[in-house]
């Protein structure tokens, strides 16, 4: 989903980064170049260049789910280890923000009716 608010862009961000780190030590670990990545990828019917592999470990582009599934079965992953906790995180992102929305909402709706009782009292006081 492209777009949103500062805060989501940045959500997304601090994910793609934590996702390029899980593909670059899941590939390091496996002993595979980015190419040899690509090229199993590409032999399960996902193609896929070295260069998107890079990207994927840099940040630079998140993968599609069918290269996320892909790459999970090259890698020896789960696929929630690519596609999962960084949706979670982001949705929990979401509600804290959401939540601190909210307090700001109601302490502004107190705010508000502060003023519009204080206002009620003094135009009783001036016989209204």
């Amino acid at each position: 989903m492209a777009g949103g608010t500062e805060y989501e862009d940045r959500v997304r961000q601090v994910i793609r980064y934590t996702l390029a780190g899980r593909l670059r030590d899941a590939r390091k670990e496996a002993r595979l170049t980015q190419q040899r990545v690509a090229d199993q990828v590409t032999a399960a019917g996902v193609p896929m260049r070295q260069q998107a592999v890079h990207a994927f470990e840099t940040g630079a582009r998140e993968p599609s789910f069918a290269e996320a599934v892909a790459l999970a079965d090259v890698l020896g992953l789960p696929v929630t280890e690519i596609t999962g906790p960084g949706q979670l995180e982001l949705t929990r992102m979401r509600l804290a923000q959401a939540d601190r929305e909210v307090a700001d909402a109601e302490a502004a709706l107190q705010k508000a009716r502060a003023a519009r009782d204080a206002l009620a009292a003094r135009a009783k006081e001036l016989g209204g």
